[in-house]
């Protein structure tokens, strides 16, 4: 297992400063950072994750390799901190809609960690397809197989361990956050935080709770879920040496984002663009509803709670890694000819990793319209990114009024092109991330959201130009996605 502590100056702390413990585990790593009320990071730790593709329709982790890699991560963090006795209070993140089955008696995990980007079980959520508009009515999600029902079902058919210990009722089920949670605890609680929660397809966004309802359209039993206790509660405590740090809050990786510069501000949309892009606003007056989007849960303790809209884009960086090779452009060469200016340039329909919203088509097929050099296909992959986010863009304009401004976060935030693009094709001010770690920053604010002043992260504003070339583009891509749309329909 690789596990490191990150390289670079670390900040020293006084004697008496509070430190907080962030653990973000995503799809490609564990990394744990350690933070200083004033938000500055002070140390950090990672361990590599790997995933197993056994099949088209199946993306998996090793469970017990994901809970032995955050300890790593947690090791790496906290080894050379001057005063770990200043440790208060830690915070996890996780990817969302994964899944893992477990025996609560002995710990073992009896399935692997079902992704978010599995969609083994497409076939069951065909057969309830006449029952999607109730799913999105009680959930605010549309029946999908990337969410976690239909993976627990095929858990339940398919392996004898899981069936074995339900009958045994040793069996313990739910969102990987609550299969760390108890694996990570001295209490070995069986709980589950509202994001995570709600990205099952089995939680009523309104009541906050496990649904009967839905629980019996998946035909699944209720007694193996976790409790669903708030974003921010006492879950526990992490064993660190010889002291017990209180575990103090839990969400989901993309939940924390909006929270990186502290409460989200009215107007403002988060992008994290990385291997998918996440475009999320926040809705203080309570779930909105969108026939198109995702009404999601971002925050809720026994005072308040805060909601979203939020749009996905399942092919951002991961359409151009999956198509650079393709082209035979290597990975230093990706942006060094792009130029969103030019004319010459084809439409590239983009659903890799599947057409996410507004339009969910799992199923639909990337594919070029009209022909041009490697360099030039390779910016319509990179336009189709930024024309679905602006779709998106547009989605929640129509659904919950006026943006007044873009922060963007994730690996994409790096490339200028793509910043300029995405402030000329939006019209918005976009405001870039100086640092990559949003989700972890996100949880450290909400561990220590009475710090006077959260510092800003954000880079310089990026304020939009006239790019005719690139509106002229998004007129061709839209046209062209409506047609091959309809195709698909027919």
């Amino acid at each position: 297992m690789e596990s490191t502590a990150a390289r670079g100056k670390r900040v020293k702390t006084q004697q008496h400063d509070p430190l907080y413990l962030v653990i973000d585990q995503g799809s490609h790593a564990t990394r744990a950072f350690v933070f200083d009320a004033a938000g500055r990071r002070i140390s950090e730790g990672w361990t590599q994750v790997t995933t197993a593709r056994p099949a088209p329709d199946r993306v998996e982790h090793d469970a017990r390799a994901l809970l032995d890699g955050t300890r790593h991560a947690i090791t790496a963090a906290i080894k050379d901190l001057d005063r770990p006795e200043n440790l208060v209070a830690a915070g996890l993140a996780t990817q969302r809609s994964t899944i893992v089955c477990w025996d609560k008696r002995s710990g073992t995990p009896l399935t692997p960690a079902i992704s978010w980007q599995d969609t083994r079980n497409q076939s069951l959520i065909s057969e309830l397809a006449t029952g999607a508009q109730r799913v999105r009515q009680l959930t605010g999600l549309p029946l999908s197989a990337h969410y976690g029902a239909s993976k627990l079902r095929w858990c339940l058919e398919e392996i004898p361990a899981v069936r074995k210990a339900l009958e045994a009722k040793t069996l313990a089920w739910g969102p990987l956050a609550s299969y760390l949670l108890y694996g990570l605890l001295q209490e070995k609680p069986l709980i589950c935080d509202p994001a995570n929660a709600a990205r099952t397809l089995l939680w009523d966004l309104r009541q906050r709770d496990w649904s009967n309802e839905l629980l019996g359209l998946f035909e699944l039993p209720r007694e193996p879920l976790p409790l669903c206790v708030h974003t921010r509660a006492s879950h526990g405590h992490l064993s660190i040496g010889d002291r017990h740090i209180p575990l103090q809050l839990c969400t989901g990786d993309q939940s924390a984002v909006p929270f990186a510069a502290g409460w989200p501000e009215a107007g403002r949309v988060t992008v994290n663009a990385g291997t998918g892009a996440f475009i999320q606003r926040a809705t203080p007056d309570g779930p909105v509803r969108s026939d198109n989007l995702l009404t999601g849960i971002i925050y809720a303790d026994s005072h308040r709670v805060a909601y979203t809209l939020e749009g996905t884009v399942n092919g951002a960086g991961a359409a151009i890694e999956a198509i650079a090779p393709e082209l035979g452009v290597g990975p230093d060469e990706v942006f060094a000819e792009l130029d969103l200016s030019r004319e010459d340039v084809p439409v590239f329909l983009n659903g890799i990793g599947g057409l996410g919203s507004p339009f969910w088509q799992p199923g639909f097929v990337s594919r070029f319209v009209g022909d041009g050099s490697p360099a030039r296909k390779l910016q319509a992959v990179l336009e189709s990114v930024l024309f679905l986010i602006q779709t998106n863009l547009d989605e929640l304009r129509a659904a919950s009024g006026e943006l007044s401004e873009i922060a963007l976060t994730g690996g994409l935030s790096r490339e200028p092109v793509f910043v300029q693009g995405l402030a000329d094709l939006s019209g918005l001010v976009v405001l870039h991330a100086e640092h990559e770690e949003a989700t972890a920053r996100g949880v450290a604010f909400l561990l220590n959201e009475k710090v006077a002043r959260w510092p800003d992260a954000r880079g310089p504003a990026v304020t939009p130009r006239k790019n005719p070339a690139l509106a002229r583009h998004y007129q061709r891509w839209q046209q062209a996605m409506a047609k091959a749309l309809a195709n698909t329909r027919a």
